[in-house]
């Protein structure tokens, strides 16, 4: 037989002529195998040609991309009201990703029109499917930089397809901008123009702009035709494209960083003044979507080897929820980040942000990380100078903050901020695991922060030595406050994840209860008030006198 070099330098042998003569001797139940053939092989086997296990069964129902295309099975200039029952179940495609559901393979990519879109003979059509394929790109790019996805969060797989290239986001945006220019003034015409015919009594059709230079040149018309009962399905189309241009410009906006935040929540606000509408024009047949628009088994042979389970598509109602909660939580980061002044707050608002019902999921969070380092919050020296302010307001003297053994000290809890930041944008099982890692590092920390201590506040009173403080404060009592709201939020995930038995929750809250009696205990300002601070500085400031007056009587 045909012999194949195997990957362990062993051979792979065609015996397919021993099996079609075997086949007629064995009868049911049995099977013809080698002799290293065990239980443990057989647990793991897959029986071929069975439709609930082999994925990879030719299925005739199933006609690929490439097939469809070419037998004229997916049509490329569809109606004005097919095109609202595409757009809306493109995006339910969409957001079944999104969500992490299911990936790219089983979701976007079974719609035939993202595999070939610059053969959509309509021109909206193409140039929305264009901005869905350029809107998924952005989110695999968001979701694959922030890096702080897990595989039950989120799916990278392509599948071997790829995205639409040929343009860039900004030419994508610029032309559905025009694209709706061409549909308001079409809609407009039609509601002048109600009730209104050419001779005949046939409806007028007026070409859109560009129209007749297609004509000319061979290609299809595409122009809407003036009836006032085009008119409610023309302005949910239109609602169509406005919403996917703003979630495209919500996108663009958030990757570019701080410095458009003001412009991606502006879109976001219109975002979702657009899904109201979308959401009130659903009054469409949505068996208008053919049946070869849409093929939810087209990909089974690219995915793994495994029985084919369905994958569950969102439906509309869902896919429009799924997208309010995406720009709701979205549009949190831009109203609320840029006001996070300290360290304090910051640890608030990851709290708040990531232990809400119901949790954001792997885009919200993705795009968290990416503000979060960049150069405009905590990104180069703007952690170290969340740390020393943190550290101020803690009453820690100015003067030992200037020291150089603090600014080494400074600079080592400002890479274990950034790590604690980066654990806080994981889902909460992650971000708990992680944290418990967190804590270990910054109690490696402590002993640093000691010997900090005994650099800066080490003094001798009658020989012997101890650590004085101008305000009580230490550098090592910060560290334990710090440490103290991470254990404190580390127990409350394992509540929040319902990871606890009901007998051991009295234990729990006793030992939270003791936590927040130390952290409070640690306070500076409970053992050391502002009363004894300024004995200090009025003593400070007589006993410069009495140098200054003991110098002139010299």
């Amino acid at each position: 037989g045909m012999h194949m070099a195997g990957e362990h330098g062993g051979e792979w042998t065609d015996f397919t002529r021993v099996l079609m003569a075997a086949r007629g001797e064995l009868g049911k139940g049995q099977m013809l195998h080698a002799d290293s053939f065990n239980l443990g092989d057989s647990m793991s086997a897959l029986e071929m040609m069975d439709p609930k296990m082999d994925a990879g069964l030719v299925n005739p129902d199933v006609v690929s991309a490439e097939e469809s295309f070419e037998q004229g099975l997916v049509p490329l200039h569809p109606d004005l009201e097919t095109m609202v029952a595409l757009s809306d179940k493109m995006l339910a495609l969409e957001m079944t990703w999104v969500r992490g559901t299911a990936s790219l393979v089983q979701s976007v990519f079974t719609c035939l029109y993202c595999h070939r879109p610059d053969e959509i003979q309509n021109q909206s059509l193409r140039l929305y499917c264009q901005a869905l394929l350029k809107s998924c790109e952005l989110v695999k790019k968001a979701v694959s930089r922030a890096n702080v996805y897990e595989e039950e969060d989120f799916s990278m797989n392509l599948g071997g397809f790829s995205f639409y290239d040929k343009l860039s986001e900004e030419v994508i945006m610029s032309s559905l901008t025009g694209l709706e220019e061409n549909l308001q003034k079409h809609l407009k015409l039609v509601k002048m123009s109600a009730g209104g015919k050419g001779e005949g009594g046939e409806s007028r059709e007026v070409p859109s702009e560009g129209q007749e230079t297609r004509q000319q040149a061979g290609a299809p018309t595409e122009g809407f035709i003036l009836d006032v009962q085009d008119a409610p399905v023309l302005e949910a189309f239109l609602a169509r494209i406005r919403l996917r241009r703003a979630w495209l410009g919500v996108l663009h906006n958030l990757s570019k960083g701080f410095k458009s935040l003001k412009s991606a929540h502006k879109l976001i606000a219109y975002a979702l003044a657009q899904l109201s509408v979308t959401r009130a024009t659903v009054n469409y047949d949505s068996s208008r979507v053919g049946k070869f628009a849409i093929q939810p088994r087209l990909n089974m042979k690219l995915m793994a080897p495994s029985p084919p389970r369905p994958v569950p598509i969102l439906n509309l109602s869902a896919a429009f929820d799924e997208l309010e909660e995406q720009l709701n939580f979205l549009k949190t980061l831009c109203v609320k980040l840029p006001f996070v002044t300290s360290l304090s707050q910051l640890h608030h608002f990851l709290e708040d942000y990531t232990s809400g019902s119901p949790a954001p999921g792997a885009l919200p969070r993705s795009f968290l990380r990416l503000l979060l380092t960049s150069g405009n919050f905590l990104g180069g020296e703007n952690t170290q100078h969340l740390v020393r302010q943190s550290m101020a307001d803690y009453l820690i003297p100015e003067h030992a903050l200037q020291s150089v053994s603090a600014a080494s000290f400074i600079h080592t809890t400002s890479k274990l901020v950034l790590n604690y930041c980066t654990s806080s944008c994981y889902n909460l099982g992650r971000q708990r695991r992680r944290m418990a890692r967190s804590i270990d590092d910054w109690a490696h920390a402590q002993l640093e922060a000691e010997l900090v201590d005994q650099t800066v506040f080490l003094v001798y009173e009658d020989r012997k030595p101890c650590l004085l403080s101008e305000t009580g404060a230490f550098f090592s009592g910060w560290l334990l406050d710090q440490m103290l709201v991470m254990v404190v939020r580390y127990f409350e995930l394992g509540f929040q994840l319902r990871l606890y038995a009901g007998f051991e929750h009295s234990m729990l809250y006793w030992y939270m209860d003791y936590l927040l009696g130390v952290r409070i205990n640690c306070q500076p300002s409970i053992f050391f008030p502002k009363s004894r601070q300024h004995q200090l500085e009025e003593s400070r400031g007589v006993a410069e006198k009495g140098g200054k007056g003991a110098s002139k009587k010299k």
